[in-house]
């Protein structure tokens, strides 16, 4: 690990360089060339901070992880007004979750986990996990309709979430980005809380 100003700088530069150069699934036996002619190093400075290709991308994973912000940070629960906090969760996750950067790592990881489940682990823990998490001690706060009080907030969150990123998920991982048009996100978290059963809070029984 590096341990002085200069290191640092060398050691952020491979990994942002490893970013542009892996997300992209260009993953042949020149990867670690490219790497290092991006970042302005050598390839034996790059296996003296990392080890070897994985141990680069077990770097690579945590560093985008630890340097997304959580997408759901400034959304704040009004208990009395559910719809509008669901729409704030939808939205932010929406800017924050599917967008290029994170959905390209996303799909990196997914290809890899299968041989290198360490980084599905990794990405688990520091994006999907936490945000699940976040949305649900949120929607905890709010005063849901009946039929989803009986509803862990976990699940509610999950659910929630899900609907918003399959389709557009899957069609971004094989049409590209295209698919990625604000207008219809915002129309679709809109209909996904509708599709909830939370109603305006002026218009609840």
């Amino acid at each position: 690990m590096p341990t002085t100003a200069k290191q640092q700088d060398r050691f952020n530069r491979i990994l942002a360089a490893a970013a542009q150069e892996l997300l992209d699934m260009r993953d042949d036996s020149t990867a670690v060339d490219r790497i290092a002619l991006r970042s302005g190093t050598s390839k034996a400075t790059i296996y003296r901070y990392f080890g070897d290709k994985v141990g680069l991308e077990r770097a690579m994973v945590g560093w985008l992880c630890e340097r997304a912000r959580d997408p759901l940070e400034g959304v704040v629960a009004k208990p009395s007004d559910a719809r509008s906090t669901m729409i704030a969760i939808g939205d932010a996750f929406a800017s924050g979750v599917l967008n290029r950067h994170v959905m390209d790592l996303h799909r990196y990881v997914v290809a890899r986990a299968s041989t290198h489940p360490e980084l599905g682990e990794i990405f688990w823990d520091a994006g999907p996990k936490r945000t699940y998490e976040a949305a649900a001690n949120l929607i905890s706060n709010l005063q849901l309709p009946d039929h989803l009080k009986a509803v862990p907030a976990r699940q509610v969150a999950e659910f929630f979430l899900n609907m918003l990123t399959g389709t557009t998920q899957l069609s971004y991982f094989c049409l590209g980005d295209d698919v990625l048009h604000s207008d219809e996100m915002a129309e679709r978290v809109r209909n996904a809380v509708t599709m909830l059963g939370i109603r305006d809070h002026q218009d609840q029984a």
